[in-house]
């Protein structure tokens, strides 16, 4: 659904399903990607665990991590820094929009 809304919106977006394959598109080019979105569960690596190895690739790459059951999350401070957002999902339209612009702009 976030592809949908993001190619709607004018973004361009390379999506995977398998968190070790994002990680791996991740770690060949790590300057390539502005923005990554990643869900709580996936396949191999949870999205705090994919999120953790995708910063230690490209500190200054903006995180978002979306998940049905924040409180489920143990993220602690990881989530807080200015370029990284833990969101509850479902996710409107708006409230992507205004997220994924947010962290851009604060590029």
């Amino acid at each position: 659904m976030e592809t949908i809304i993001l190619e709607g919106l004018g973004y361009t977006v390379y999506g995977e399903t398998d968190s070790l394959k994002a990680l791996e598109m991740i770690r060949s080019d790590p300057g390539f990607f502005d923005l990554v979105i990643t869900d709580q569960m996936m396949p191999n690596l949870d999205g705090v665990g994919f999120s953790r190895q995708a910063y230690a690739l490209n500190p200054e790459l903006p995180i978002v991590l979306c998940s049905g059951n924040i409180t489920l999350v143990n993220s602690g401070e990881y989530f807080l820094s200015q370029n990284r957002r833990l969101l509850k999902k479902p996710l409107t339209l708006q409230v992507m929009a205004t997220i994924v612009r947010t962290l851009l702009d604060e590029r």
